[in-house]
């Protein structure tokens, strides 16, 4: 079944109130755009996100609201922005993961034109509501494939956010949205901790953390799986 909010007409306007910024959050994005006024600071998350809600319907269109955002340029922030389907190889090659670090130099983040350049290089990645648009085969597919970017180098780290629930399972969805396969603390640990790397090379950490969702009708709590997976060696 296809989104309600596919169809323009059926869009609900955005709400102001639902922009809630923790005080780490608002101090991160005034250092950023170097705002100092928080109605001010507000005011222009705003006017973004409208233009994201209401035009962007491209993932290079939101790039360049990430740059408005944080009042950068290509020039001031010259990253590649890679759009691709990470199931496809041509963005992540297959490949075994490695305990070597690469003796390959780095490619150059301004002239990459997909992730296999990356693939044993990578000291951080992150990745948020992300995991949770895939059923459980995918989902760990996709572990495998982000795995390879990752460094060898103890204290590499993937992290990041999603929906979770206390049992894995389906997560189902509000009237007209799609269901989807959630992962619990335990299965989340299990999956990279001795199926993604080899038992015990790596440091799990997840935790659900339950969310108040005042623009969702369903009465069933919702979680969010916060994690993190770190190379121990």
């Amino acid at each position: 079944m296809s989104s309600p909010f596919a169809d323009p007409a059926k869009k609900p306007p955005l709400d102001r109130k639902f922009l809630s910024l923790s005080l780490e959050e608002l101090e991160f994005l005034k250092a950023q755009t170097l705002i100092e006024s928080e109605d001010a600071l507000k005011e222009h998350i705003f006017v973004v996100q409208k233009k994201a809600y209401e035009e962007v319907c491209s993932t290079t269109g939101f790039w360049d609201l990430g740059h408005e955002l944080f009042k950068t340029t290509p020039t001031t922030y010259p990253v590649a922005f890679i759009a691709g389907d990470v199931f496809n190889s041509s963005l992540i090659a297959p490949r075994a993961l490695s305990n070597e670090v690469p003796q390959t130099p780095r490619s150059s983040l301004k002239t990459l034109v997909s992730l296999t350049p990356l693939q044993g290089h990578v000291s951080v990645i992150h990745a948020s509501s992300f995991f949770h648009l895939f059923n459980e085969g995918r989902q760990h597919e996709l572990a495998q494939r982000l795995a390879t970017l990752l460094s060898p180098i103890p204290g590499s780290m993937l992290f990041g956010s999603h929906i979770g629930k206390p049992e894995k399972g389906i997560v189902q969805g509000a009237a007209g949205e799609p269901s989807l396969f959630s992962h619990s603390p335990e299965s989340w640990r299990d999956l990279w901790d001795g199926q993604v790397f080899e038992k015990g090379t790596v440091k799990v950490e997840a935790y659900l953390k339950q969310v108040e969702k005042p623009d969702m009708k369903s009465t069933e709590p919702f979680y969010l799986l916060v994690w993190s997976v770190t190379r121990l060696y």
